[in-house]
């Protein structure tokens, strides 16, 4: 019986070494990414040695990705939270990840700005109608309900129930 220790597929190890030079990838992604070119052993042996080389590192990813979602997309929590599980990473890494990430730039300082940009562009709300599209916008950047109906609630009272 043969015991060899599997060596590494260069045409995988290329592969992901070229989508980590792109961006940077969590350890799910890239193995459904690399398992696209070949077997779940050549796969796993190669984010092996990306992560005994530190190239791969999903705690570091996912700080990443979330403090970009929170600076420059301005997206909330949830929707945060929801974009790094579809990618594969740990709940216990996201939570993490996310902690540091609102250090930097607070849930409701971000919604603050959110709502302030709508304005400009659309202008003050003056209907319920328009404040529930400002609503549906913040929800769908991932803010809860419960925290853009209180930064709304002197919009909500000051439109025409009409």
């Amino acid at each position: 019986m043969n015991s060899k220790k599997p060596g590494l597929n260069p045409k995988i190890y290329n592969s992901a070494l070229k989508l980590l030079s792109i961006r940077a990838h969590g350890t799910e992604e890239l193995r459904k990414k690399l398992l696209k070119k070949g077997s779940p052993e050549d796969a796993d042996t190669v984010i092996a040695e990306l992560a005994r080389k530190k190239y791969l590192d999903d705690q570091e990813f996912a700080f990443l990705r979330a403090r970009s979602s929170c600076l420059h997309k301005r997206w909330g929590k949830l929707r945060i939270i929801r974009d790094l599980k579809n990618l594969g990473v740990d709940d216990k890494i996201i939570r993490i990840s996310l902690e540091k990430a609102e250090a930097e730039l607070p849930e409701k300082e971000r919604l603050g700005k959110v709502i302030d940009l709508y304005q400009r562009l659309h202008g003050k709300p003056v209907s319920v109608k328009e404040v529930k599209k400002l609503f549906d916008h913040c929800i769908r950047l991932g803010y809860t309900p419960e925290s853009v109906r209180s930064r709304l609630d002197s919009l909500f009272a000051s439109v025409s129930w009409d």
